[in-house]
C-alpha cells in the first residue's frame, strides 16, 4: 500500500492520506508468470518522465495513471539476453462526474458503461548499442462511457476511449539513457492525455489527441546526475468547443534539471522549465518555471 498527502480538494495545511497503490500481487517463478489484483499503474504508457514536477508531465505530453485492475503478466525468455513480456489488464473505467458533458450525465460515465477497460502491452527487451538491454515497447486500451441524453435515462450514447503508442528505453553510451513514449487516441481525459478534454458535450463526440515526450538522462557522475526532456499534448482542434474557456488547443514543454545526492537516502534538486498553452480562439500562455526539491527515499 502505498499513500500520500496530495488532495487539491482540501487547503495544502488540510491534506488527508490519498491511496496511491494497493493491490496483491501472486507471482507463479516457474512459469514466469504473475497476476495483480488492485490499484496500482496502468499497463499503458509505463515509463515516467525524470522531470521534477510532481504532475511528471501529465496534460503536457505523458500519459497514464493508477486504475484498479485486474493484470496479467507473462515473461518469455528467448535467449540469454532477450526477453519478451506481454501484459493485459481489465480496469476500471473511471467517466465524467455529472452535468459536466449533457446536464443528464451519471455520476460516472465509465461505471454506468457496465463494462471495463482492457489494456496490453508488449515489450521486447535486448542489447542494441551497448551491452545494457534496451526496451520497446507497443500498448494500446480500449473502453466506454455511456452518457444520459435524456432525463429518465432511456436515451444514452456510448462514447470509446482509447489509444496505441510506443515505448522506448535506449541506453545510448556509458552513463547515457534515452527514453520516450508517443501516443495517440481519443477520449483521453482519464489517462491526463487531450490536455485533460475527453468528450465535446456540444458536437457529441470524443475529442483525438495525439503527443508524447522524450529526455535524456546522463549519469551519475560521482553524486551528480543530469536530466533535459520535452513533451506536447496536441488535441484536434477542431474537436475542441469554441464557446469553453478551457479549449487547450495544445501544451509542450521544455525542461532541465540537475540532482545531487547528498547521502544515500537524502537527494536535492533544481529544475528549470519552459511551458506554453495554445487555445482555440485565445491568446497564447507562456511560462517560465523555477523549482527545488528534496527527496527523501526509505
Amino acid at each position: 500500500v502505498e499513500v500520500d498527502f496530495f488532495d487539491v480538494s482540501l487547503a495544502e495545511n488540510k491534506a488527508r492520506p490519498y491511496l496511491r497503490h494497493a493491490f496483491v500481487k501472486i507471482n507463479f517463478p516457474e512459469s514466469h508468470f504473475d497476476i495483480i489484483a488492485g490499484q496500482t499503474w496502468d499497463v499503458i504508457a509505463p515509463l515516467i518522465p525524470p522531470a521534477l514536477n510532481y504532475t511528471v508531465m501529465w496534460w503536457q505530453g505523458n500519459i497514464g495513471y493508477r486504475h484498479p485492475q485486474l493484470r496479467f503478466t507473462t515473461t518469455t525468455a528467448i535467449d540469454d539476453k532477450t526477453k519478451l513480456v506481454f501484459q493485459a489488464a481489465l480496469t476500471r473505467t473511471i467517466g465524467d462526474a455529472s452535468g459536466t458533458t449533457t446536464p443528464y450525465t451519471p455520476g460516472d460515465t465509465g461505471e454506468d458503461a457496465d463494462f471495463p477497460t482492457v489494456q496490453a502491452r508488449l515489450a521486447l527487451s535486448l542489447p542494441l548499442l551497448t551491452e545494457k538491454p534496451s526496451t520497446i515497447g507497443i500498448f494500446g486500451h480500449y473502453g466506454t462511457e455511456e452518457y444520459d441524453l435524456s432525463a429518465d435515462g432511456k436515451n444514452t450514447k456510448d462514447f470509446i476511449s482509447s489509444s496505441v503508442g510506443l515505448d522506448l528505453t535506449m541506453p545510448i553510451i556509458n552513463k547515457v539513457v534515452f527514453k520516450g513514449e508517443f501516443w495517440q487516441g481519443k477520449n483521453m481525459d482519464d489517462y491526463l492525455g487531450g490536455i485533460g478534454q475527453g468528450v465535446n458535450g456540444t458536437l457529441q463526440q470524443t475529442v483525438e489527441s495525439k503527443g508524447g515526450w522524450m529526455a535524456f538522462s546522463f549519469g551519475p557522475f560521482s553524486d551528480w546526475r543530469f536530466n533535459i526532456g520535452a513533451g506536447m499534448d496536441d488535441p484536434e482542434d477542431e474537436d475542441i468547443p469554441t464557446t469553453s474557456t478551457t479549449n487547450r488547443a495544445k501544451n509542450q514543454v521544455l525542461y532541465g534539471n540537475v540532482l545531487y545526492d547528498i547521502n544515500e537516502a537524502v537527494q536535492v534538486g533544481l529544475e528549470v522549465s519552459s511551458l506554453e498553452t495554445k487555445y482555440k480562439g485565445l491568446t497564447t500562455a507562456d511560462a517560465m518555471r523555477v523549482q527545488g526539491s528534496v527527496i527523501y527515499t526509505f
